[in-house]
């Protein structure tokens, strides 16, 4: 059996082990600490679509940061397992955001303060501009958790967004149920 060797960060002339980092493996995926919630586990069922794609600092190095509590956490596996943004955040656009890419993940609810907020703005706990605006909100719940085909086949919609016009039909969605 080969040994596992444990890997190191350099940062500011500082090595620091990077299982030392709370809640993030070497591959740059959360892990699921003891306090796990039922969305944390819904998250790590999922496909992983992305690693925790870290800002890089001016050297060009990933500034990691721990995945210390719930919300963190639970951040962390929507930005590996969610939607992007077709258009990133305030905070993402202007680079002031935890990870490189805007993210959505599924499990906020409708009315509550993060519905729709990406996962960098949940992990800093801060505003989101993507939950707030009212023609986004519908395409954001659509692409980040699409209701069952009951449901949509009872919803269905037209919305036309920046001169885009999407189509919801009853037969669409029968066609889309057959392919996946």
């Amino acid at each position: 059996m080969a040994s596992c060797l444990p890997v190191y960060l350099q940062k500011a002339g500082e090595l620091i082990r990077l299982q030392d980092i709370v809640g993030v493996t070497y591959g740059d995926l959360p892990l699921i600490g003891s306090r796990s919630t039922e969305a944390m586990t819904e998250y790590s069922q999922l496909p992983v679509l992305r690693k925790l794609e870290w800002r890089l600092d001016e050297q060009g190095e990933p500034m990691r940061r721990p995945l210390k509590d719930v919300i963190s956490q639970t951040a962390a596996f929507a930005q590996t397992r969610g939607s992007e943004a077709p258009d990133p955040c305030y905070h993402c656009k202007t680079k002031q955001s935890v990870w490189q890419t805007c993210v959505v993940g599924f499990d906020t609810h409708e009315g509550t303060s993060m519905h729709g907020s990406c996962a960098s703005c949940r992990f800093s706990r801060r505003y989101c501009t993507l939950g707030h605006y009212p023609c986004c909100q519908q395409v954001i719940t659509h692409m980040v958790h699409p209701p069952t085909v009951k449901a949509q086949a009872r919803k269905l919609s037209s919305l036309k967004i920046h001169g885009l016009e999407i189509t919801v039909t009853k037969q669409s969605l029968l066609a889309r149920r057959r392919r996946t």
